[in-house]
């Protein structure tokens, strides 16, 4: 009876495959690894920058101080007509109509005269009407406001430096401010009484009723 060859076959492994095999595959695997690092590190980077676009800055009191629509109104502390001094501060939680004039200005004092009048009218309103004189003494301001009747609240910026601060440049200057004391609006020029009350209920948000 023939006998039968028996073969015998070794089982594959990586430690029976040539060295260089060896290398590349480890190669590879480092390769493989480093491009998953970086598609995990860069989706993370991704996410992070969509989440950064997404946070906005609130509108609150501690945006900085500018005379510009959005900004905080600069701050002032400004002598009365009286003995006293007054603070933007002390307004603060009532919307404020805010007025530079002053008496040899045609323009100006045809906007005083239109505050006025508002302020009058509508004075039972949560509003805060300021007239701030720029440069003129005030025993002479004090005057002509009693000889005009006025009855806003005068304040004097005898040097100049606040209409400096608020770049009240060109006369008269009314800034509309609300009651967290930001900047609503800017009105350079004058304005008609009615058109004046028709921009303060739009951009303060004042019900204007007598």
């Amino acid at each position: 009876m023939p006998r039968r060859k028996v073969v015998h076959h070794d089982p594959i492994s990586i430690t029976s495959a040539p060295v260089h095999s060896v290398r590349w595959i480890l190669i590879g695997l480092v390769v493989l690894l480093a491009a998953g690092f970086g598609i995990v590190s860069a989706g993370k980077l991704f996410i992070r920058e969509a989440t950064q676009e997404l946070i906005l800055p609130a509108a609150t009191d501690a945006v900085g101080e500018k005379p510009a629509v959005g900004y905080g109104a600069p701050s002032f502390d400004l002598q009365t007509l009286g003995v006293g001094r007054k603070k933007l501060e002390d307004f603060r939680g009532t919307p404020i109509v805010l007025l530079f004039w002053t008496s040899w200005n045609r323009d100006a004092l045809s906007m005083l005269r239109a505050l006025d009048a508002v302020a009058t009218e509508y004075h039972g309103n949560s509003l805060q009407f300021i007239a701030i004189n720029s440069q003129e003494e005030p025993a002479f301001v004090k005057s002509f406001v009693g000889r005009g009747g006025y009855s806003l609240g005068v304040l004097m910026d005898k040097d100049g430096a606040v209409g400096t601060l608020y770049e009240a440049h060109v006369l008269p200057a009314t800034f509309l401010i609300d009651s967290h004391g930001i900047v609503q609006e800017k009105i350079t020029g004058t304005m008609s009484e009615s058109a004046l009350v028709d921009k303060i209920s739009s951009v303060l948000g004042v019900s204007m009723v007598q």
